[in-house]
């Protein structure tokens, strides 16, 4: 047993041989039949019964399991106070965003729910994740967020995300209400965004453990320039760190694009195995895999297999061993997988051969975890009167996305401001960034961080400054400023 540690089936060696976690609500299920006579199929009793499921697992990660003369277990709530009272009733509870309710009522939500499971990570699958685990968040102005859209389309949107944000720069309080997934500092709304995260965790967690491996955990991740990339390893690496006395982890980023030849690949790697030879785990960042050698994308790859299969690298024909370390490759040119898919599967018979020939298929099976990063880009067509339920989701999706990266560099950069307007943070929230997150970053950096106790636009960086990152979408700012007076939320500015 492992102090802290919560039960696992993939993991038995190491916390014990009872997978609780699979016994625990059925348990609590039929103690509450046993002594109310039945389940109450309401949504009261569920809510309760959900907290007391979350409780319990705080309590076994917090305490774990242990053998004595027999299993024990740390004191735990398997009593209901259903119906009996008032428990902890959502009728009573302010919107709980940790709660999901399944869209059971939906017509198609067999279709949905099947979608869910499939074991194919495509779009469609993302879609049904997303609508299967759709929330009711609260709104900042005390009217629902549906209803703030209904009347404002896309505009109550970005007033919505605004006020978040502010509350939260100005506060520290501002997210409170949204329902997060966080991975250390990275944060998110999306289920779809954090559940590679999450599977990549668990595998690098596994990987660090396991002493006896000597070959690379190599991983794929792709996205566009500035969404995050490097970030997301960064942050994975911090957490696993967490429970180690001193951090495993050596982190080491290598451009191929500044690369003249593999002969520095291979310059590259004697600096992770020196890192193996002082006891770290380095993490190997090897950006811009799918970058021209030789005349060729991916002219790189086949150079990279005997790492990726034996744990090899060959300095005129004699072996060097690598040791554990993980080999993160981070696409460039295409930015997910279902690009790199796509490859294999063209009708130019030429193009697959070419393909072949370069090895990208033997690089692909190499791979053990890929994350596909979505950018922040808002496309013209979501800020549009017109626009869908859909496209409103996606857009608060973007605009989550955007407020989570402001806010945290502003925590960076910014930590003496005691207060950040409105017409500020609505600058930074709603432009076009020419790098993604590497813009914002460079945006709010470059600016005048003076020791002020306010920060408005004149602290800002100039328009012809900010021109390398970023453009500003004035009219839209003036267009949200007077709706803002019209509907009289004095609140957002």
């Amino acid at each position: 047993h492992r102090e802290g540690a919560l039960p696992g089936v993939s993991k038995m060696k190491r916390h014990g041989s009872v997978p609780c976690h699979d016994t625990l609500v059925v348990s609590m299920l039929a103690i509450d039949a046993l002594a109310i006579g039945k389940i109450p199929f309401k949504r009261s009793y569920f809510f309760d019964f959900s907290k007391r499921v979350l409780n319990n697992w705080k309590l076994l990660e917090r305490y774990g399991y242990y053998f004595s003369d027999e299993l024990e277990f740390p004191n735990m709530d398997f009593s209901s106070t259903y119906p009996g009272g008032v428990p902890c009733s959502f009728l009573e509870t302010k919107v709980e965003p940790t709660f999901f309710e399944l869209p059971y009522i939906r017509s198609d939500f067999d279709d949905v729910l099947s979608a869910v499971s499939s074991q194919e990570w495509t779009s469609a699958r993302k879609a049904a994740v997303r609508s299967f685990f759709e929330t009711q968040p609260s709104c900042p102005y005390g009217v629902s967020e549906k209803d703030l859209e209904a009347k404002l389309g896309y505009i109550g949107v970005i007033l919505t995300v605004l006020k978040h944000l502010k509350e939260e720069v100005n506060r520290g309080n501002g997210f409170e209400g949204l329902r997060l997934f966080r991975v250390g500092n990275l944060r998110t709304t999306d289920p779809v965004e954090i559940a590679p995260v999450i599977t990549l965790q668990r595998v690098m967690d596994n990987y660090v453990s396991k002493e006896e491996v000597k070959r690379p955990l190599c991983i794929g991740v792709f996205g566009p320039p500035g969404s995050g990339k490097s970030f997301a390893v960064k942050e994975v690496a911090s957490v696993i760190s967490r429970r180690f006395d001193q951090n495993p982890f050596e982190f080491f980023e290598f451009n191929l694009t500044q690369f003249s030849g593999p002969e520095e690949i291979n310059a590259a790697i004697d600096l992770v195995r020196a890192s193996v030879a002082k006891g770290r785990v380095p993490i190997a960042f090897w950006d811009e895999f799918d970058c021209r050698y030789d005349g060729n994308e991916f002219g790189y790859l086949r150079y990279f297999l005997p790492s990726m299969q034996d744990g090899v690298t060959y300095v005129h024909g004699i072996p060097r061993y690598i040791g554990r370390s993980v080999f993160v490759f981070a696409g460039g040119v295409k930015e997910s997988w279902e690009a790199m898919e796509r490859l294999l599967v063209q009708e130019d018979k030429e193009a697959v051969k070419l393909m072949k020939t370069l090895k990208v298929p033997d690089f692909m099976s190499r791979l053990r975890v890929v994350l596909d990063i979505e950018g922040i880009d808002i496309p013209e067509g979501l800020l549009r009167d017109s626009a869908t339920d859909e496209e409103l989701e996606e857009l608060r999706r973007l605009l989550l996305k955007r407020a989570f990266i402001i806010a945290h560099q502003m925590n960076s950069h910014w930590k003496k401001a005691a207060r950040k307007t409105s017409g500020l943070l609505l600058r930074l929230l709603i432009a076009k960034y020419k790098f993604g997150a590497r813009s914002i970053e460079a945006v709010i950096e470059a600016s005048h961080a003076a020791n002020r106790l306010v920060y408005g636009l004149p602290e800002l960086i100039t328009p012809p400054a900010a021109r390398i990152h970023a453009e500003w979408r004035i009219d839209l700012e003036r267009r949200l400023d007077r709706i803002r007076r019209e509907e009289g939320l004095r609140g957002v500015w």
